[in-house]
């Protein structure tokens, strides 16, 4: 069920989501591992492109019900105070993840940006 769920928080999301895996971080399924509810969560800082809004939807009962920590993750919503770059934020480590509009996808590549 989870799987479905978190399908259907990816498929609803309208944005490009910049991605950049930590090789260490180790993953926790509780569909395949019964020892996942004792596992420590791993902290993730999400950036919006914006404040909460309808897009976030997803995201948000993700978080209410209690979907991401079922796997392992302890999401954090961040809103910006201004305009960011969201792969700057990440690469100098004040985000983990971040969603941003799908219009910057193509601009990013051809800069190449490490978007994914």
């Amino acid at each position: 069920m989870y799987a479905i769920a978190a399908s259907i928080i990816l498929l609803l999301l309208p944005k490009h989501i910049y991605v950049f895996a930590n090789e260490n971080e180790q993953t926790c399924d509780p569909s395949v591992d019964q020892k996942c509810s004792n596992t420590k969560l791993t902290h993730i800082r999400l950036g919006l492109e914006w404040f909460i809004n309808p897009d976030h939807l997803p995201l948000v009962v993700a978080i209410k019900e209690g979907i991401f920590e079922d796997f392992g993750l302890n999401v954090e919503l961040i809103e910006p105070k201004d305009h960011w770059e969201a792969e700057k934020e990440i690469l100098d480590g004040r985000l983990d993840v971040a969603v941003t509009e799908p219009l910057h996808l193509a601009v990013d590549a051809m800069n190449s940006k490490p978007v994914l």
